[in-house]
């Protein structure tokens, strides 16, 4: 498994882009985009590493 570590300035990133997009395209594409987000990071996990998974969970940002 693949450890993903989300440093604080990322999670303000994340939020910050999360925002700008929810304000662009609505609420239901920010929605659909951070549950595209959150499938990745579950593939990410499931490649084949000696770390653990990262039990922190996305910012809500949406």
């Amino acid at each position: 498994m693949t450890r993903i570590v989300m440093l604080k300035s990322a999670e303000l990133d994340f939020k910050e882009l999360c925002h700008d997009f929810k304000a662009r395209h609505g609420a239901p594409a920010c929605a659909a985009f951070r549950d595209s987000f959150k499938t990745l990071l579950t593939d990410l996990n499931s490649l084949p590493t000696a770390a653990h998974p990262s039990p922190k969970p996305l910012p809500s940002a949406c």
